[in-house]
């Protein structure tokens, strides 16, 4: 599977969009972030293993800093989504794991300010083990792109 992934995203031509819709139930009064689901109308499938960010680009460890880990997940994903010429707006579904759960508003405000409008559907998860110890935040999700 992994080689089917790879080969995927060297291989890949994107176009500049894609067709979202973007579900919201009408009976949802909550206020905020909220997209419990995406509709990709057309397009190819990107599928997004772990990315974490407790290493910044030199090397240097981001331990015990939920919000620098948060900014360079998110930048590590956006690396490997150019690679198959997508970018962050081409995410569909995204999951967050955290280390502890008083770093969830931090890092909801960083994908908030990320996804200023409409965004992935996102759900949060508390995680209890990581084979890095200094890993806060971990983050997979699926793209589609035309």
């Amino acid at each position: 599977m992994k080689t089917f992934i790879i080969a995927s995203l060297a291989l890949a031509v994107a176009g500049p969009a894609i067709a979202l819709e973007y579900l919201k139930p009408p009976t949802d009064k909550r206020g905020g972030y909220r997209v419990p689901g995406v509709v990709a109308k057309t397009g190819r499938t990107i599928y997004l293993s772990g990315h974490t960010g407790e290493r910044d680009p030199s090397g240097k460890i981001l331990s015990g800093d939920a919000e620098a880990q948060t900014r360079q997940a998110f930048s590590n994903i956006e690396l490997t989504l150019k690679q198959a010429d997508a970018s962050l707006d081409n995410l569909v579904l995204l999951s967050i794991w955290i280390r502890d759960e008083k770093d969830r508003p931090t890092v909801a405000k960083i994908r908030d300010e990320i996804f200023k409008n409409a965004g992935p559907a996102s759900t949060f998860l508390l995680m209890t083990w990581h084979p890095s110890p200094d890993a806060l935040v971990y983050m997979s999700g699926i793209a589609v792109v035309e």
